[in-house]
């Protein structure tokens, strides 16, 4: 269930779109009251991410009943036209870019529950340079290792990047730790008391991901001297 709702928010959905249209396509049909009790989500809730379903192509209503009854559209046929829409205008978009004017730097931000998810795979498929440098925030006793880096560390094994990674000492990131020697990924730890960050760094080229965990917020800086910047403290600490 949790690798479906990643799924569907890597497509653009919020959480708790992806937990209605879920519960929607269990039982096939019914009224946002069946749904939010599938669901688990408040019907006022559920009601108005319903209409933003239906709006986004993921969910019909049946015509012309008392009570508005909703039918979850077949997620290929979904996929099929997101993809078809995509073709359909990706030619066009890719003839005008470059007449645009861009910045020095380029700033992306995402923010909700979809972020970790979206801020980690943006770049990688398309980078050249394949050398990671990273700065790892710690793992508490109590917390739990987040799926979408397991999935990411995957990732980038499959796609043939290296990683040189930096965490405290204290961090209780086994899974992390096996990883690193089934990947080959390199990783120092360091003194709590030296080096001890409440987020997440990623530099890969000339992007910089900054990771704030807490927030669930990615930003992404796209800038070659930034960049060098955070390679240089990284070397520093590695040191």
């Amino acid at each position: 269930m949790d690798k479906i709702l990643k799924t569907l928010a890597s497509l653009g959905l919020s959480e708790k779109e992806a937990k209605v249209y879920l519960a929607l396509y269990k039982i096939g049909q019914g009224t946002s009251y069946e749904v939010a009790k599938e669901s688990g989500v408040k019907r006022p809730t559920v009601y108005l991410i319903m209409e933003d379903l239906r709006k986004k192509g993921l969910a019909l209503v049946i015509p012309h009943t008392k009570n508005k009854i909703y039918i979850a559209k077949d997620p290929n046929e979904f996929i099929n036209e997101y993809q078809s829409k995509i073709n359909k205008n990706m030619g066009e978009f890719l003839s005008l870019l470059p007449t645009l004017t861009r910045p020095a730097t380029d700033v992306l931000v995402f923010k909700g529950d979809g972020a970790l998810v979206q801020g980690l795979a943006y770049g990688i498929h398309s980078s050249k340079d394949k050398q990671i440098y990273a700065f790892y925030a710690g793992v508490g006793k109590k917390e739990k290792v987040s799926e979408a880096y397991v999935e990411h560390c995957a990732d980038l094994y499959k796609l043939g990047f290296k990683l040189k990674g930096i965490t405290p000492s204290d961090s209780y990131d086994q899974s992390f730790r096996e990883n690193d020697k089934k990947y080959g990924f390199e990783n120092k730890r360091i003194s709590p008391s030296v080096f001890s960050p409440g987020m997440s760094v990623e530099v890969c080229g000339s992007l910089v991901k900054l990771i704030f965990h807490k927030k669930k917020e990615v930003v992404i800086v796209d800038d070659k001297s930034f960049a060098g910047f955070y390679i240089q403290i990284f070397n520093l600490l590695w040191r």
